[in-house]
């Protein structure tokens, strides 16, 4: 009997922990929501800039390889089976030169 309180009390908590969770989780979504929503309304209202929203990320941190997969370099039969797969092992240092160069 002893057993089984705890085993409910345990299971209690848990589902308790979750809950608060996964509803703060939702709370603070919600309220980034309303205030990004907001923000954006009363800045085209009253024509405001905010100089953060125009700021063009570095090159290298989003476009390197989001626009083309030629920056990456792989070692050659890396692959599975016997290096007869797709090759798998980055080459580091080609993968560098050429992020540098593409950048």
């Amino acid at each position: 009997m002893l057993q089984f309180l705890r085993a409910t009390l345990s299971t209690v908590g848990h589902v308790s922990c979750i809950s608060v969770l996964v509803g703060t989780n939702l709370l603070v979504a919600v309220l980034d929501f309303t205030a990004r929503a907001l923000v954006k309304i009363i800045s085209t209202v009253t024509l405001a800039k905010i100089e953060q929203d125009s700021r063009i990320p570095h090159s290298e941190r989003v476009r390197t390889f989001q626009e083309t997969k030629d920056c990456v370099v792989y070692r050659s039969n890396t692959g599975n089976n016997g290096g007869s797969g797709p090759d798998q092992v980055l080459d580091e240092v080609e993968t560098l030169k050429k992020t540098v160069a593409y950048a």
